[in-house]
């Protein structure tokens, strides 16, 4: 009977093991960082959240609006300078030699000349032209990029608000797994333990199968709440290092 109890109760764990290890829920799975150990995350230095959310800046999708803005200061500035197309200066520069070879026959004995020199020609001028529509719409044109910019600007305060947010909630919610993590890892250590001792008791005859089961759904209860909370805080980190832009995983 103890040996049958005995091989039951291996088959339990085996199962129970592999109900933990399917579970939809856990999310360290799929993971990249789900192979950190318990001294790993204690290990885990986070950085002042003044200086992540000083390097989210440093973002992409920041950076992108950053420059768009850069982009309409400068056509901006070439709205302002629209008046020089009202103005054309035009030179010209002219070096060579000229020959002139003629001959005159009339009653006369015919004469031939011969004549061959250097010259230089130079032009310079400057003509001013006021298109009516360039002049009366320069004002509108400067005003609407004014307000490009800051809608551009505007875009840009506005991600990075959404930006701190996101760090913010990820910065909490590490700190709150993290202190959790501690927790649970005692508590599944302590389940495992008193599993240990109720597995001996049971094959000495000293308590019964009921027992045993209980005690195995508490254990199996205490490494499921640790897995949760490890993949939790796994979640937590890596959406802190991207929103961040900052490494805070060094394994």
């Amino acid at each position: 009977m103890k040996k049958f109890l005995t091989i039951f109760i291996s088959v339990l764990s085996v199962f129970a093991a592999s109900a933990q290890d399917n579970d939809p829920n856990d999310k360290s799975q799929i993971l990249s960082i789900a192979d950190l150990s318990m001294d790993d995350y204690l290990a885990i230095e986070l950085p002042p959240l003044q200086t992540l959310l000083e390097n989210a800046k440093g973002t992409s999708i920041v950076r992108y609006y950053k420059k768009h803005t850069e982009i309409e200061k400068a056509e901006l500035k070439n709205i302002n300078r629209t008046w020089l197309r009202f103005i054309k200066l035009n030179a010209s520069y002219q070096y060579g030699q000229m020959t002139d070879n003629v001959l005159y026959q009339e009653d006369l004995p015919p004469v031939y000349r011969y004549q061959d020199k250097t010259q230089s020609w130079y032009n310079a001028g400057a003509s001013l032209s006021l298109p009516l529509e360039e002049i009366f719409t320069r004002g509108n044109r400067a005003k609407q990029q004014k307000m490009a910019i800051e809608e551009s600007e505007l875009n840009t305060q506005r991600w990075y608000d959404d930006l701190t947010l996101k760090v913010v909630d990820a910065y909490t919610a590490v700190v709150e797994n993290l202190s959790m993590l501690r927790i649970k890892a005692e508590a599944k250590t302590i389940a495992s333990a008193q599993y240990k001792v109720t597995e001996t008791d049971f094959i000495n005859g000293k308590v019964d199968a009921q027992t045993l089961s209980r005690q195995k759904n508490i254990e199996s209860s205490a490494v499921r709440e640790y897995e949760q909370t490890r993949a939790a805080l796994n979640n937590a980190l890596l959406k802190l290092e991207i929103n961040s832009n900052t490494q805070i995983i060094n394994k």
